[in-house]
Formats: C-alpha cells, structure tokens, sequence
C-alpha cells in the first residue's frame, strides 16, 4: 500500500505478530515440561523463520516481482531506436530483496555518473491498471516529462506521486530514481495495493502493461 503508509504500518506490524507468535507457541508447549528452556526456543525459533524467510527455498512464482521488470527493460532495449541506445544505460540490479545489496554497490560505484541523472526502476509492472510513479522530491524536476510520455487511457491510470507515497525497492538508492509499479485500488481501503508477490498465486502477467511501459518508456 505505497501510498497508505499507516495500512504499510499494520502490514509490517502483523507479519512481527506472526513471528514472533508462532515460537512463543511452541515455547509455552516446551515450558510445560522445563520453564528454563522458553527463552531458548523463542530465540532459536524467531531467527529460525527470518532465516527460512530470507535464504528458504526460491519462490517458483514470480511473473509479477519481478519477471515483468526484467522483460519491460529487454522490451524497451529491443524497441528503442539505433540512434538513442547510446543516450540510455539498462541495469538488471540483484539482491533487491536481501537489502538493496545491488544497486546500493552500483550507485556507490557510479556515483558521479549517477548524480542528478533520472533512474527509472521497473519492480511490479504486470498486475494492475494503475501505474505509479514513486518520484523522489530531488527528481520532482522529471515530472513534467513523465507525465508527457507516460499518459492515462481507457485501459491505464497513470499516477505520478512524489509525496504521500513509499515504495520500498532500488530506486532509493539514487537521488533521481523513480519507483514504478503496477497496482490495484481497493474500494473497501480507499488506496492503491499490490498483492500475490511472494506467493505462488504471483502469476499475473499481463503484457499490455508491458507495452505501455515500453511506448511510454521510449516517448
């Protein structure tokens, strides 16, 4: 919910809850039979999920996050005229999920080339009818060219937001990036949401969203 930041909040507050409960559980089972051992459990057990949470078995589903990000660049790189690809660098950036590993290294190595310079970062684009625009306040001066190339139809919203909204991926890194995503608004919460990833129901591939990224990507 990038542009609901208290229902972000409750997210994140629930997903602790989960953590923390399930060892509390079976702790309380172990107690019955030796108190000393509760701590230990719940120790062993909290770190027992981030662990399988961060470095578990793969997620087999991913066409949304972020096997859309990546086919949107090789779209735009097979699409963009011969004259312009020397005016435009692609970066596949890994590690997003474990910290902004990648392209924290690439902004720290490329710091100077990278300043003031509009980074575009396509993380969920396939499932939803409503593109945002994450926009930094130090890359507000891109927003009327966003709004130029990237316009709303009868199929699209486009939404270009530079406060009220968080979106956590690798556009933070950079002063001039751009987060952009694909999502769905919800009557019931009255905001934007994107759900599925990191599930196997992350499926969702709609390729007019591919499309009118591409288009808007190249104007």
């Amino acid at each position: 919910t990038p542009k609901s930041f208290s229902c972000y909040l409750l997210y994140q507050l629930f997903l602790s809850v989960f953590i923390i409960a399930l060892p509390v559980a079976v702790a309380f089972i172990v107690g019955l039979l030796e108190p000393m051992l509760m701590p230990v459990v719940i120790f062993i057990g909290i770190y027992a999920i981030l662990a399988l949470m961060m470095f578990g078995p793969a997620n087999k589903h991913t066409a949304n996050d972020n096997t859309s990000g990546v086919i949107t660049l090789m779209e735009i790189m097979a699409s963009l005229p011969l004259d312009k690809r020397k005016e435009v660098a692609f970066v596949f950036f890994d590690l997003e999920e474990m910290g902004l590993f990648g392209s924290s290294g690439f902004a720290s190595k490329h710091k100077k080339e990278m300043k003031d310079k509009l980074l575009l970062n396509f993380d969920c684009v396939s499932d939803g009818d409503t593109i945002l625009f994450a926009v930094k306040n130090s890359a507000k001066k891109y927003i009327p060219a966003l709004e130029k190339s990237f316009v709303s139809n009868e199929n699209f919203t486009v939404d270009i937001a530079s406060k009220g909204v968080f979106y956590p991926s690798d556009q933070a890194n950079f002063k001039a990036g751009v987060g952009v995503a694909a999502l769905n608004y919800s009557k019931k919460l009255r905001t934007l949401y994107m759900d599925k990833i990191h599930t196997d129901k992350d499926r969702v591939f709609n390729e007019e969203n591919i499309e009118f990224l591409t288009a808007g990507a190249i104007r």
